[in-house]
């Protein structure tokens, strides 16, 4: 007599090996993926966002909550490393819709680090400190050593959002914060954390006019990061650069902003904004030194190396769209993919239990019509992510297709034309300020037509080459000269200013 129960477990332990050896593998494979993808990140973060799509396309088949966090989060990253920042948000949301992000505060705060960091490129300041403010209650009470450094990093940053708005109250506070939870860590998690903090408090101090403190956390920023080896030093290089600027010693910061190119050339791919921002910065001390030669070529240097970021900009935001587009046509050919070796599998499970066990034919129809019900679910829910992304790819489009006016143009490149171009589109603006104020500079007045034209701070920038703590200032010098409420941003005052001009004409 056939032993049925036997036959049955035999076939059950086929296939329960298969699937599990299967889903071993492309976990395997999803891991070495995201590492390889780790590896080229702000090298080559095009390469970067291939690969974390890969890895994605798998966690999706496999239906991998925790590995479609990871994957979603690490191309939240690359997006945000080429200003694609709405699409980065896009997939921090993804991220933050699966299930395993509810239960991992871990997770769940690197999702809130991402948005933040994508709200803040975007100007929303407002929604970042939201983001890091949601980091810190979830992991308030977090004693794991990870915990406690994302929460100061999310302290830092608060600080540095602060110190742009100008609100030194919420600096000090953040700071203060910071301080205490670093000195909770380890020795070694602890030194590399006050470099950080050391720059912020430089920056802090530089704001409030006290030079000596200033000076003091921006050398010990410099020397935490000489600390570490085959680390980048750039910034706290930089930023002694932008202290002897301030103080008006041009040898001294000369020689701290070539230092600063140095440290990049070592670094190639890590940071080509501030490539450009150094050599214009060395091309206006030259100025000031009467150096004429060196000033040309400095800035030869400087409008190409703006050329070479504005084409890469293009180049990596075309080509991360295409990937994009790529990855929905990769998820409709494994869905097809999965959906007939899923029909293949039940089928040929059909026909054995069938002949097995005659008399549940019905059952067994019954469970299949089900899985197949649920197959469709899938494959209707996959199609509304890929309609989803065709909306995105759209927008992005239109988005690249509309960028280029001549006021922008002009703006994005820093060209002298800029201001007198601008003057003749706006004149009604212009003439308002002035009427303001007469005694208003024409670097004030330049500054307040990036605003105008719906640049941000981060923007502004790159453009005039100046760090965010300068342009900060100038910002908030120009409120003080136009005697604007401490209520109103610059940006809607200069929109109301915009309205009441049009109602008096």
């Amino acid at each position: 007599m056939i032993n049925y129960k036997s036959i049955f477990t035999i076939l059950f332990c086929f296939f329960y090996h298969h699937i599990y050896f299967c889903q071993s593998s492309e976990q395997l494979k999803i891991e070495q993926l995201l590492k390889l993808s780790d590896s080229f990140k702000r090298r080559n973060d095009l390469k970067a966002i291939k690969l974390s799509i890969e890895a994605s396309i798998i966690a999706e088949r496999i239906n991998d909550s925790k590995k479609k966090v990871v994957c979603y989060l690490s191309l939240a990253e690359c997006l945000d490393n080429v200003s694609l920042y709405k699409e980065s948000l896009i997939y921090a949301e993804k991220a933050l819709k699966e299930p395993v992000a509810k239960e991992s505060k871990i997770l769940r705060s690197q999702i809130y680090e991402i948005k933040a960091s994508s709200y803040y490129s975007l100007d929303l300041l407002d929604q970042a400190i939201s983001s890091y403010n949601k980091i810190n209650d979830v992991l308030e009470n977090d004693e794991l050593t990870e915990a406690k450094i994302i929460r100061i990093r999310s302290h830092i940053m608060l600080s540095s959002i602060y110190l742009y708005k100008m609100n030194y109250k919420e600096v000090k506070k953040n700071i203060d914060i910071a301080q205490l939870i670093i000195d909770q860590l380890p020795v070694k998690e602890k030194k590399f954390e006050m470099r950080g903090l050391y720059g912020i408090l430089g920056y802090y101090y530089l704001d409030q006019n006290k030079k000596d403190s200033s000076l003091i956390y921006f050398k010990k920023s410099l020397e935490e990061a000489g600390k570490r080896k085959s680390a980048s030093r750039y910034a706290e290089l930089h930023a002694l650069g932008d202290f002897y600027y301030s103080t008006k010693e041009y040898e001294k910061s000369l020689n701290f902003y070539i230092a600063t190119l140095n440290d990049l050339k070592l670094y190639s791919g890590t940071d080509d904004d501030y490539v450009a921002q150094t050599t214009k910065s060395i091309a206006d001390i030259y100025a000031k030194l009467g150096k004429e030669d060196k000033e040309k070529l400095y800035l030869e240097k400087f409008y190409r190396q703006i050329q070479k970021n504005e084409l890469r900009r293009k180049q990596d935001i075309q080509l991360a769209s295409s990937l994009i587009l790529q990855e929905n046509n990769f998820e409709k050919e494994s869905l097809s993919t999965k959906t007939k070796k899923l029909f293949i599998i039940v089928v040929s499970v059909f026909i054995i239990l069938t002949s097995l066990f005659l008399g549940r034919y019905y059952y067994l129809k019954k469970k299949t019509n089900d899985l197949f019900a649920s197959s469709k679910q899938e494959l209707d829910y996959k199609e509304e992510i890929i309609v989803e992304q065709k909306e995105v790819t759209k927008l992005l489009e239109k988005k690249i297709n509309n960028a280029f006016t001549e006021v922008i143009e002009l703006a994005k490149s820093n060209d002298p034309e800029f201001y007198a171009r601008f003057r003749e589109v706006y004149p009604e603006f212009t003439d308002a300020l002035l009427h303001l104020n007469p005694k208003l500079r024409v670097s004030e007045l330049t500054l307040s037509a990036l605003i105008f034209l719906g640049f941000n701070s981060k923007d502004i920038s790159n453009i005039m080459n100046r760090s965010l703590s300068t342009i900060s200032n100038r910002k908030y010098n120009l409120r003080k000269k136009l005697n604007i409420e401490k209520d109103y941003t610059l940006e809607i005052w200069f929109e109301n200013l915009k309205k009441n001009n049009s109602t008096h004409t």
